[in-house]
Order: structure tokens, then C-alpha cells, then sequence
């Protein structure tokens, strides 16, 4: 995020499909209920599912600030428990009223609107090496040449600069709420 994506959302995304012979179907609602359900018809195909949720309603996260453009995949669902996988070494265990809050946030920035990223893989890929070596290739030009000098290579030593700077610019706030404001309000002055 800080140096940017290889391309605007969701462009980026139909990119990493094509590269492996997929394609992206993303579905949104905003209703509580049909997001539920799109996630279970999923789950009950045994399909892991990404979904994008407000970090804030994510406990892991331990955070006051609010960005509904986290994606995650959500693996199962038993009872009143979800099990997620994040970024972190291990699958995490929430509640299903987390998830969901996490899934209808309304806040700013970025409402994720109960979105499921529905990937279909039309044909299995024996070899995965030229797709992979194209996305590296396209993914590199982007960073050496970017649209915005916030992005890219030149935007990681702008970010680099500017972080610490940190406590000045916002104090009181933890370092990762902080990273997450500079993240969005950077994002939004440059775009």
C-alpha cells in the first residue's frame, strides 16, 4: 500500500487472475443479509472466500481507526465462530457478529459493502513460471515508473521521510493507527 499496487483497485486484481487463468467476479451489497449469504453459498461449495472488512470490527487488529478496504479470506464458518486467515503466521477465530460488523461497516474510508473477490479458475495452469515472470516484470516497471511520484519506488522514500516524523504529526495515536491515517489521507491527497 505504501508504495502502491501495480495499477488502481480493482484493476490490479483482474490483472493477477489473468496472469494464472482466472477471472474475478466482484459482488457487493448492501444489504447484511444477501452478503451473508453470498459468503455461505461459497463456504458450502468448500471454496475459501476473500471478503474485504473495516479493520476496526477485526479483534486482531486492536485498532480505533476504521479502513473497510482490508481483504482477508474467510475459510469456515461453525456455529457463532469464523475462521479467518490474515496476514499473520497463524489463522485467527472471530465471532460471527465481528465478521459481519467488519463486512457492513459504513465508515470511512473505503466501506466494504459485504464484497466477496469470487475467483473461477476456467483452466488448471501446468506451468506457472511465464505468468509469474510477466507479473514480476509488470509489477517492477511500476515501481522503477510510476503514474504518481507517491507511488512506486519514489513513493517509499517519500514514506520513508516522512515517517519519522510521526509523533509530531500525530500524537497520542499508536504507530499503527498513525500508519494507517498517513496511508489513507496520502492516498486521497495524491489521487
Amino acid at each position: 500500500f505504501i508504495g502502491g499496487r501495480n495499477g488502481k483497485s480493482p484493476d490490479f486484481l483482474f490483472n493477477i487472475c489473468s496472469q494464472v487463468g482466472a477471472s474475478l467476479e466482484i459482488l457487493k451489497t448492501g444489504s447484511r443479509g444477501k452478503g451473508h449469504q453470498n459468503l455461505i453459498e461459497l463456504l458450502n461449495k468448500n471454496e475459501p472466500v476473500i471478503v474485504y472488512g473495516d479493520i476496526h470490527f477485526l479483534p486482531y487488529f486492536a485498532t480505533d481507526g476504521h479502513f473497510g478496504g482490508h481483504a482477508f479470506v474467510v475459510y469456515g464458518i461453525e456455529g457463532e465462530n469464523v475462521f479467518i486467515s490474515d496476514r499473520g503466521k497463524y489463522p485467527v477465530k472471530i465471532s460471527l457478529s465481528s465478521l459481519q460488523d467488519a463486512r457492513a461497516s459504513k465508515f470511512p474510508p473505503f466501506s466494504p459493502k459485504h464484497t466477496i473477490l469470487k475467483i473461477t479458475f476456467h483452466k488448471p495452469q501446468k506451468d506457472l513460471r511465464e505468468g509469474i515472470k510477466k507479473a514480476i516484470r509488470s509489477c517492477c516497471l511500476a515501481m522503477l515508473y510510476p503514474p504518481l511520484k507517491s507511488f512506486g519506488l519514489s513513493g517509499i522514500a517519500k514514506w520513508a521521510n516522512l515517517i519519522t516524523d510521526w509523533p509530531k504529526i500525530f500524537p497520542g495515536i499508536s504507530l499503527f493507527d498513525c500508519l494507517m491515517v498517513l496511508c489513507v489521507s496520502r492516498t486521497k491527497s495524491s489521487g
